[in-house]
């Protein structure tokens, strides 16, 4: 770790001219590992579910507005611009996040009551959270 001069004191109370403190590592510098991927992916999947909840609700606030079947001119307005894969590839991928975020979500229910803390047990969790996420996508694929 490389060492700097810090010419400013540390508070006003301290008249400490220099101090020698490390620099902190860089995110880049950390091993990606199993919790952090589903601690990033939890906290993401959490805002795009949010966010597709609130344009929903606004498309239905659209329908209740203006008329009974401005959902199913929305609905053709995407399937006829984007096409039909798009409408289903953006379908599974926020079935994904919502599978994801749910079994993150028992899991962290299941820290609540002080079980599986230990580091052993987060892996575990972690790998069941990501197994089940998984087999729930492939039988709905089928």
């Amino acid at each position: 770790m490389t060492m700097i001069k810090n010419r400013m004191p540390l508070s006003p109370r301290l008249n400490i001219e220099e101090t020698n403190r490390p620099l902190s590592p860089h995110l880049y510098l950390y091993k990606a590992q199993l919790t952090s991927f589903v601690s990033i992916f939890h906290r993401i999947s959490g805002s795009i579910l949010s966010l597709s909840f609130i344009v929903l609700a606004f498309v239905f606030y659209l329908d209740v507005l203006f008329s009974e079947h401005y959902i199913l001119y929305c609905l053709g307005l995407v399937l006829e611009t984007y096409g039909y894969w798009f409408f289903i590839s953006l379908s599974y991928l926020l079935l994904t996040f919502f599978c994801l975020h749910v079994f993150n979500g028992m899991r962290h229910l299941i820290w609540d009551l002080g079980l599986g803390l230990d580091v052993k047990n987060v892996y575990i969790t972690g790998s069941v959270v990501l197994t089940s996420t998984s087999l729930i996508l492939i039988l709905l694929l089928l």
